[in-house]
C-alpha cells in the first residue's frame, strides 16, 4: 500500500474490527480501526508516526423493498505539522449519515432504486461540519450495467464558505 501514497492500511501495525449482529429485519454492527502512518506519506518526514483511530456504530433496516441505513463514526487523529515535523496535537471529529432506498421493479428487467440521504462531517476538531443532502435515482440495466441521476447539496456549511451542490449524471460498467 506504501507504494500508492494511501496512508489507510500501509503500516503492518494498523487494526481493524467489525462485528455485526442479523436479526431477520434488522442488522446493527460495530467498527473499530486503529493505525498509524509514517510522516513521509503524509509530505513530512519518515521519522515521523502519525496516529489514528476511528470508531463506529451502523445499522440497516429491511422491509420489503424498502430499507433504511445509517452510521456514525468518531475519528480520532495526531495533528501533523509536515514542515516542522512534529506532532501539534490531536483533534476528533464526528460524521453520520441516514438514508432511505426503495427498490421498484426488484425482481423484474431493470431495477429502479430512488434514494434519499442526509450526511454530515465534522472537522477542525469538530468546530465546523458540512451537512448535505442527496437524492439520487439508480437504475440497474443489467447486473453488471448501471445508469445514476444524482444531486448533492450542502446544506449548512462553516461561516466563510459557499454552499456547494453538484448534478451527476454517472454511467457505470463493471467487467
Amino acid at each position: 500500500a506504501s507504494g500508492t501514497k494511501d496512508p489507510m492500511g500501509a503500516d503492518e501495525k494498523d487494526a481493524a474490527i467489525r462485528l455485526a449482529y442479523d436479526f431477520p429485519w434488522f442488522t446493527i454492527g460495530g467498527f473499530y480501526v486503529d493505525g498509524s502512518v509514517g510522516g513521509d506519506l503524509l509530505g513530512g518526514n519518515a521519522a515521523s508516526t502519525v496516529d489514528y483511530s476511528r470508531t463506529g456504530i451502523d445499522f440497516q433496516v429491511e422491509q420489503g423493498n424498502l430499507y433504511i441505513q445509517g452510521m456514525y463514526m468518531d475519528a480520532k487523529d495526531d495533528v501533523y505539522d509536515p514542515v516542522n515535523d512534529v506532532i501539534t496535537g490531536d483533534q476528533s471529529n464526528a460524521a453520520y449519515y441516514i438514508q432511505g432506498f426503495y427498490v421498484i421493479n426488484a425482481e423484474g428487467d431493470t431495477p429502479i432504486v430512488p434514494l434519499l440521504r442526509y450526511q454530515s462531517v465534522e472537522s477542525n476538531d469538530g468546530n465546523d461540519s458540512v451537512d448535505s443532502i442527496v437524492a439520487n435515482v439508480t437504475a440497474y440495466i443489467r447486473q453488471n450495467i448501471n445508469v445514476s441521476l444524482e444531486y448533492w447539496k450542502e446544506t449548512s456549511v462553516p461561516t466563510g464558505q459557499a454552499k456547494n451542490d453538484r448534478k451527476t449524471l454517472l454511467f457505470n460498467i463493471v467487467f
